[in-house]
């Protein structure tokens, strides 16, 4: 935990305008409707800002594999924590200020939805940090691969898109019932499926190799 803090306080020494970018997203998280603010969270886990150290660099260091392994999981469970706790505040400040923070109805009409859908801003979350911190090999992807690519990771993430930006509050039908039920079960549907998706990455997971950048070759003609 020390080293971590340690590494951090580098960071940002070195990189001022990351901890700037830190506090705007964080206040960000804090202070927009619940639905941008999951956004917010699920996408920020394709930031690689917090993996600095998956470099050549890391393989020069004297760590054992374990070693390694250890260091990633705490980085990734350091940042899943943090936008956790954000998120929560977000959720809680409805009770805190309803009247500044009454975007939509679906907080007080359907808070299960709600809640369900801040949970599977973060299993997502998790999925996309842990696929930052390791990298299945070229050989590794056979068609099973890409299958469990679309229907565990790609299909979670399109219906969390779609529920964060498509909620409807105005159920007075007859059917709302159902139609509540309904999308109780798919979004339960999805953070099974993006939970499981975590787990066969955590499970076969292959060290991230370093691949560093190169430019296109120039032709002869250029």
């Amino acid at each position: 935990m020390k080293d971590y803090f340690r590494l951090e306080k580098i960071k940002y020494c070195h990189r001022p305008y990351l901890l700037l970018g830190r506090l705007l997203i964080d206040a960000g998280i804090i202070i927009l409707n619940y639905r941008y603010a999951c956004v917010i969270i699920a996408l920020c886990g394709f930031l690689s800002i917090g993996y600095k150290y998956i470099s050549e660099e890391e393989r020069i260091l004297p760590m054992s594999e374990k070693e390694i392994i250890s260091r990633r999981m705490l980085h990734v469970f350091m940042i899943w924590l943090r936008f956790a706790i954000l998120g929560t505040i977000n959720i809680l400040k409805i009770k805190l200020l309803p009247d500044a923070v009454a975007q939509d109805e679906w907080i007080t009409k359907k808070p299960i939805l709600v809640i369900l859908l801040f949970i599977l801003s973060l299993t997502l979350l998790f999925r996309i940090l842990i696929g930052i911190a390791y990298i299945n090999k070229p050989e590794y992807k056979s068609p099973s691969f890409y299958i469990r690519l679309i229907f565990l990771y790609w299909l979670p993430l399109y219906i969390f898109l779609e529920y964060a930006f498509a909620m409807n509050p105005d159920f007075d039908d007859i059917n709302t019932a159902w139609i509540a039920s309904t999308n109780i079960i798919i979004l339960m549907t999805m953070i099974l499926l993006s939970a499981a998706s975590s787990f066969i990455v955590l499970i076969e997971r292959k060290m991230r190799d370093y691949y560093p950048i190169t430019l296109p070759k120039m032709s002869k003609t250029e």
